[in-house]
């Protein structure tokens, strides 16, 4: 038996290209269609929880001012709630302002108490309802409370406009709209626009003063389902803003701050800095001498921002954006420090990671300089420390060189290398004529060796103005970091002549001859004074010698009988007495 087999459709080549578009009509009621399109609703709810909250697609906002009221629209689309849930717009919702205020009022306002006027900003959300819908509303109610099951109802699911509030400071509603929206998207980061209560969407922001709209930002509030949704939208209101500033430069005046020029108090943390406050970014050639090397102009007052130029390359700056601009938002009134950094957009071909660095230091020839220098230190410290020990503290005597010179006068004398100053003032000459050593000074610090090396190069090639930038525009000298770096592993040393000098072998052997010389001086005189009284004692002795002898022929007697001495010893009981003779002639 022959088996027959029935076709029913075309053979698709590949399953992948099947595609089903369900729409009610011959083989779909209505009914069924709302039923499978709920069943794939509830089915891709469980896809979107992990999915941040935002606008998935659409929900474009439309406003419609009339001379009596206005009318709010929102386009169809998709978005994901706070509470994780899916927000459909199948077909454009419109809702009349009065309608939106008096539903506000009435979900705010508690029982029993007057409605108050709806004041400050707000965002405009798109929310999730389920309700009972009766299709037979206009006809006259039964007397019973419940729902009549006979009649034709059913529960739908729908999205409906509603009012998320944000704040109502006084210092923010007298705020221009710029900096006021910049204001509430700055606080989105952190309080989150989205409310897990009610699973609303916010799709754009709104000013309201006593019941009425003052103005509706669509490009503020709308924040797309990604993880960094509000940042992104910050990047994009301040993108629009830059496209509607226009600055004018004026000279010879008072610069005004970012947050004046641009309108706003923060900028994103990555993103466009507007071109005409700053110019020739590249620099240029000063107007008053051709020579000079003008940097960029700005053209407002930074105040406590630090400015800086990095090079990036073109094909890379919109994912440094992307990647930067999590990191928060610059304050331009907060007074935080904060840092900006311009971006100069380099082809890939010529970009290098060091374009914008001054040359590099050679560490290896500045460690060796350094360790020659500390060498040539010690080396110095030693002579020095063995020269003091022979010479320290020798003054030098005034000299009239009236008769002779000075060079003969060292040509006599032992000569050593030593300080200059030890010597006589003389000339070069003076000194090779003389054959003095050469002087060898103390090696100079490494820091000072280097300024002077400076110094040095630039009075051989040229004025440091007219060196081709950068170098015309910043101080050759090595930074205190680096200096650091060497001090820590080798220290400056001290010499000795920088110290207290103590007296040299010279020294004390001058001072030891002093003292002899004062010795032999005073050993001199006491001989002489000892001769002297010697003398004085030997006459002493004549006289009482020719006393005695005198004494002893008064006393009838002869030198050396003692007949002498017993009349000495007897004079002071003796009366001499004038006897006077007179002979008759």
């Amino acid at each position: 038996m022959e088996t027959k087999r029935l076709q029913l459709h075309n053979v698709i080549a590949d399953n992948n290209t099947r595609r089903l578009h369900y729409f009610a009509g011959r083989y779909l009621s209505e009914q069924e269609f709302d039923l499978m399109q709920q069943y794939v609703d509830e089915r891709c709810e469980d896809l979107l929880r992990s999915a941040p909250p935002g606008i998935v697609y659409g929900l474009d906002v439309s406003i419609t001012e009339t001379d009596d009221s206005i009318d709010i629209s929102v386009r169809p689309g998709l978005g994901v709630g706070g509470d994780g849930r899916a927000v459909h717009v199948n077909f454009p919702i419109r809702l009349d302002w009065d309608s939106l205020i008096d539903e506000y009022q009435n979900r705010i306002t508690p029982e029993d108490h007057e409605a108050v006027p709806v004041e400050g900003y707000y965002f405009l959300t798109v929310k999730r309802q389920i309700a009972l819908l009766d299709e037979s509303e206009g006809a006259d109610p039964c007397s019973r409370t419940e729902p009549n099951p006979l009649r034709d109802s059913r529960l739908e699911t729908f999205a409906t406009l509603d009012l998320h509030f944000v704040s109502k400071a006084a210092s923010w509603m007298s705020m221009e709209k710029n900096r006021a929206a910049m204001r509430v998207l700055v606080r989105s980061l952190s309080e989150s626009p989205f409310d897990p209560d009610t699973g609303a969407v916010p799709v754009c922001l709104l000013k309201i003063v006593d019941d009425q709209l003052q103005w509706v930002e669509d490009r503020v509030g709308r924040f797309d389902a990604t993880g960094d949704n509000v940042y992104q939208n910050i990047l994009g209101y301040w993108q629009f803003l830059q496209s509607q500033l226009r600055h004018e430069h004026t000279d010879g005046e008072t610069l005004d701050n970012l947050a004046t020029l641009t309108g706003v108090d923060y900028l994103p943390a990555a993103g466009p800095f507007p071109r005409d406050l700053i110019t020739d970014i590249a620099g240029r050639e000063s107007e008053d001498d051709s020579n000079l090397w003008q940097r960029p102009v700005l053209h407002f007052n930074p105040r406590d921002l630090q400015m800086e130029l990095v090079a990036v390359p073109a094909n890379s700056v919109d994912g440094v954006i992307q990647h930067e601009l999590p990191r928060g938002v610059i304050d331009l009134v907060h007074n935080q420090q904060d840092r900006i950094r311009i971006m100069v957009a380099v082809e890939p071909d010529d970009y290098r990671a060091d374009l914008l660095d001054l040359p590099d230091i050679d560490m290896a020839l500045l460690n060796e300089l350094h360790e020659r220098y500390v060498q040539a230190a010690s080396d110095y410290n030693a002579w020095a420390i063995e020269y003091f020990l022979l010479y320290g503290n020798i003054t030098r005597t005034p000299t009239d060189f009236t008769e002779e010179d000075k060079v003969s006068v060292l040509k006599q004398i032992y000569k050593t290398a030593g300080p200059v100053s030890d010597y006589f003032d003389l000339t070069e000459e003076e000194r090779k004529l003389a054959g003095l050593p050469v002087s060898q000074p103390a090696p100079q610090a490494t820091f000072d060796y280097f300024t002077e090396l400076v110094s040095q190069r630039r009075l051989q090639l040229r004025e440091p103005e007219t060196l081709p930038r950068p170098y015309s525009a910043i101080d050759a000298r090595i930074s205190d970091e680096v200096w650091d770096e060497i001090f820590y592993t080798s220290p400056e040393p001290e010499y000795p002549d920088e110290q207290e000098v103590t007296d040299g072998l010279y020294r004390q052997r001058e001072n030891l001859l002093y003292e002899i010389e004062t010795i032999e001086n005073f050993i001199s005189r006491s001989t002489e004074l000892i001769n002297e009284v010697s003398d004085f004692l030997i006459l002493q002795r004549q006289q009482l010698d020719s006393i005695t002898v005198s004494f002893a022929g008064l006393a009838s007697g002869v030198a050396g009988d003692g007949s002498g001495l017993n009349l000495m010893r007897w004079s002071d009981s003796l009366e001499y007495r004038a006897v006077v003779e007179v002979k008759e002639d």
